[in-house]
């Protein structure tokens, strides 16, 4: 038994091309109308701040300024310190944030002392800061 090859039908072919087409289409549409509607909802419109920024603790109280120089001291706010001294300073700071500002000629150790010393002294929101040179 010899089975031939079945004979293929053009217009069943294109019957299939014309249900499948306006599928494609629509949601090629769906996609942009997605794509806009998302762009359009990121541009524009004012954003609430966030709730850490409204809070009393940080709006009470303007941030210390801690900088490390590379002499081995430190400015704390107009006052050069040293480590020590600044455990006396922090301890009478309480809970008011602090920032350290530390410069790229600082050795990570020395900033992870300022900082574990800050903390010991009950500082709890320290940001540190990184100083580029002038």
């Amino acid at each position: 038994m010899k089975l031939g090859k079945p004979a293929f039908n053009h217009e069943r072919e294109r019957a299939m091309e014309g249900a499948v087409l306006p599928l494609i289409n629509v949601v090629f549409l769906l996609m942009i109308f997605f794509l806009m509607v998302g762009q359009m909802g990121q541009s524009g419109g004012e954003h609430a701040a966030p709730q850490s920024w409204l809070s009393e603790k940080n709006s009470a109280a303007a941030p210390r300024v801690v900088r490390l120089l590379s002499n081995q001291s430190l400015d704390a706010s107009g006052i050069f310190i040293s480590d020590e001294g600044l455990a006396e300073e922090a301890a009478d700071w309480g809970a008011v944030p602090v920032d350290v500002q530390a410069g790229a000629d600082i050795p990570a150790d020395r900033v992870l002392r300022v900082l574990n010393t800050l903390y010991a002294d009950g500082v709890g929101d320290v940001r540190l800061l990184t100083v580029h040179p002038n």
